[in-house]
C-alpha cells in the first residue's frame, strides 16, 4: 500500500467536500489512519461529525458500535462542539457529550461517583451523570475529552469501540498521552493532604528503583486509605462541596497512578525519572514519564478500525508517525490551504534580540522597549505570549512603568486565569499577559486585534522527557517548536472576516523559521513578514 499525501491547491469547490472525499477514498483503500491538516476556519468539527454520521449504520460485528467519538483536549471545547453540532440532528444522531462525574451535581452526595452506599437517584433514574452517560453511549456521535476517554478505557471500559474515532488537536497527542500516562507528585499538594508523605517525598533519592519502591509501599497504600475515608464521609453526606471535590480528585489520582505504577514496574528503562524545584517557591515536584508513548497509543486506540487525526499543523508526517509508532506508508495525509486573507493576519518577525539564556540579560531591556512601543501604538485589546512567568512579570512591570498599568491584565498564576480572561473581555484596551494561552484559546475579533510572541517557545530542557526525545530525534524538537509558534499565531485570527497583527520579537524565532522553512505550510509562510 502506497502512502497517500495530498496537498491541494485552492479550488472553487468546498474544501470540506474535498477533504471528505479524500478521507472516504483512503478508508475504502484500506487505510486505518488519515491525517487532516486544516487551519482555523476550515470547519474541522463539521467534517468530524459527518464522518461519524457516515459510520452510524449498524455494524456486522456485535462488539463494534456504529457511529463515532470526537476527542478534544479541553473540556470547554466539548460544550462548543456540542452546541455547534446541534443542527446535525436529534435523537439517534444528536451530539452528546460526557465529562467527569465531578461535573454533575448530586443532591445526595455532592457529586456523582462518591457514594459507597446504594444511590436512590440512580435507582430512580434521576442521576444527572448516569443519564448523561447513557445518552452519550446511545448517541452515534459522542464528544468527550482525552482524559475522560483514557480513564474510562483504563478502569471502567464502558465506551465500546466504534467504527470511527476523530482525534482533534492531534499535534498534541504525544504530549497529552505523556501527561496522562506519566506520574507527577508535588510536595506542595502532599503538604495539604498528607504531610508525612510530603516529608518522605523530599527525602527520596534520585534513584528510579527507590522511587518505584516508595510508590508501591508507601504512596499508593496511603492514598488508597485516604480515598476510602473521604468517600465514606461523602457517602454519609457529612462532607462539604470542597471535601467532595478533594475526594474525587484523590480517587482519580489513585486510579491513574496505580496504572502508571504497573507500567513503570514492567518497563522501568523506558521511563525517565527526575526531581524539579520551583524557582520561586522552592517546592519539589517528582516526575516519572515514559520516553515513548507509541505502546500506550496502541493500547488505547488500536480497537478503533478507522481513525482520523485533525490539526491545523502536525509537523512533519514522518516525525508525527514516529511519535505514535505508526508506519508512515500506512497513513494517508491531506493538507488544506487557508482562505484567510494574508493581509488580515500579518506576522511581523522583528528580530528585536535573542532571549536565549546566554543573551537574556543583555537583550531583554531592548525587547521590552519594543513591547512598550507596540502597546503604545495599539490602543485595542491585545495578548502578549511570554513563554514563562519570569518573562510575564518583566513585561507587566515594563508596561506599568510606562504608564499603562490600567491596561495590564495579568494572571500571575494559573488559578487566576479564568478571572483574568473575563476581565480582559469587558475591559477596553486590555493587554492580557500570560505564558499559557498559546493554544486552545479563542481570542476572536475585538478580544485580540494584536498579539506579541515574546520568546521562541523551545521545549524545556529541564524536562528529562524532552532531553531523551531530542537526543533520539532532533527533528522532533524542531517540529515541537514550530508547532508551538504556529499555534500561538493563530490565537487572534479566528474567522475569515477577523483581523489580527502578530509581532514576533525574539531573534531565535527567525532562526527557527529559517531552519524549518521547508516544513512550514504555505498558508502560514505567506503571512510572514521578515523585517
Amino acid at each position: 500500500m502506497a502512502a497517500i499525501d495530498y496537498f491541494p491547491l485552492p479550488t472553487p469547490r468546498a474544501p470540506q467536500v474535498e477533504a471528505l472525499e479524500f478521507i472516504e477514498n483512503a478508508l475504502d483503500d484500506g487505510y486505518q489512519d488519515v491525517i487532516v491538516e486544516a487551519p482555523t476556519g476550515f470547519g474541522k468539527t463539521a467534517v468530524g461529525a459527518t464522518l461519524c454520521r457516515w459510520m452510524s449504520t449498524p455494524s456486522v460485528d456485535p462488539l463494534m458500535q456504529p457511529g463515532g467519538y470526537i476527542l478534544v483536549v479541553q473540556k470547554a471545547l466539548q460544550d462548543q462542539i456540542a452546541n455547534d453540532l446541534g443542527r446535525f440532528g436529534t435523537g439517534g444522531f444528536s451530539a452528546e457529550l460526557i465529562k467527569s462525574a465531578i461535573e454533575y451535581a448530586c443532591p445526595s452526595y455532592k457529586f456523582c461517583g462518591l457514594a459507597l452506599k446504594p444511590c436512590k437517584a440512580r435507582k430512580a433514574g434521576t442521576c444527572p451523570y448516569r443519564n448523561a452517560k447513557e445518552r452519550f453511549l446511545a448517541s452515534a456521535l459522542g464528544v468527550t475529552n482525552y482524559a475522560y476517554f483514557l480513564t474510562d478505557a483504563a478502569y471502567v471500559k464502558s465506551m465500546l469501540p466504534r467504527k470511527m474515532l476523530v482525534l482533534d488537536e492531534a499535534h498534541n497527542l504525544e504530549k497529552t498521552l505523556t501527561s496522562l500516562v506519566g506520574i507527577e507528585i508535588s510536595e506542595e499538594t502532599l503538604e495539604h493532604t498528607d504531610p508525612k508523605l510530603a516529608e518522605e517525598l523530599t527525602c527520596l533519592s534520585k534513584n528510579r528503583a527507590d522511587f518505584i519502591d516508595w510508590l508501591g509501599e508507601r504512596y499508593l497504600p496511603d492514598v488508597h486509605e485516604r480515598v476510602l475515608v473521604m468517600a465514606e464521609l461523602a457517602s454519609d453526606g457529612e462532607s462539604s462541596v470542597e471535601d467532595a471535590i478533594a475526594a474525587n480528585n484523590a480517587k482519580q489520582e489513585y486510579e491513574r497512578v496505580s496504572v502508571a505504577y504497573q507500567r513503570l514496574r514492567s518497563n522501568p528503562e523506558g521511563w525517565v525519572y527526575w526531581h524539579d524545584r520551583n524557582d520561586n517557591t522552592n517546592n519539589l515536584t517528582i516526575l516519572c514519564k515514559p520516553i515513548d508513548v507509541g505502546p500506550y497509543f496502541h493500547d488505547y486506540f488500536d480497537r478503533f478500525p478507522k481513525r482520523v487525526f485533525m490539526s491545523a499543523f502536525i509537523g512533519r508526517k514522518d516525525v508525527f508517525c514516529r511519535q505514535l509508532d505508526l508506519d508512515p506508508a500506512l497513513v494517508a495525509h491531506y493538507r488544506v490551504s487557508s482562505d484567510f486573507d494574508k493581509e488580515r493576519r500579518p506576522i511581523h518577525i522583528l528580530n528585536a534580540g535573542s532571549l536565549s539564556k546566554s543573551n537574556r540579560e543583555e537583550n531583554l531591556p531592548k525587547v521590552l522597549n519594543v513591547v512598550i512601543k507596540i502597546a503604545q501604538q495599539q490602543p485595542e485589546r491585545g495578548v502578549i505570549h511570554t513563554h514563562s512567568y519570569a518573562f510575564a512579570n518583566a513585561v507587566a512591570d515594563a508596561l506599568r512603568g510606562a504608564g499603562m498599568a490600567a491596561r495590564v491584565t495579568y494572571p500571575d498564576n494559573v488559578n487566576d486565569r479564568e478571572a483574568a480572561l473575563e476581565h480582559h473581555a469587558i475591559t477596553e484596551g486590555s493587554i492580557l499577559i500570560s505564558p499559557s494561552l498559546f493554544e486552545g484559546f479563542d481570542f476572536a475579533y475585538d478580544l485580540c486585534r494584536w498579539q506579541i510572541v515574546l520568546k521562541c517557545q523551545f521545549a524545556s530542557m529541564g524536562d528529562e522527557v524532552v532531553k531523551a526525545r531530542m537526543k533520539r530525534d532532533r527533528e522532533w524538537y524542531r517540529m515541537e517548536t514550530l508547532k508551538s509558534f504556529i499555534q500561538t499565531c493563530g490565537r487572534g485570527m479566528r474567522a475569515k472576516d477577523d483581523s489580527c497583527i502578530t509581532y514576533a520579537l525574539d531573534s531565535d524565532i527567525s532562526r527557527m523559521l529559517s531552519d524549518t522553512k521547508a516544513d512550514i505550510p504555505p498558508w502560514f509562510l505567506e503571512a510572514l513578514d521578515f523585517r
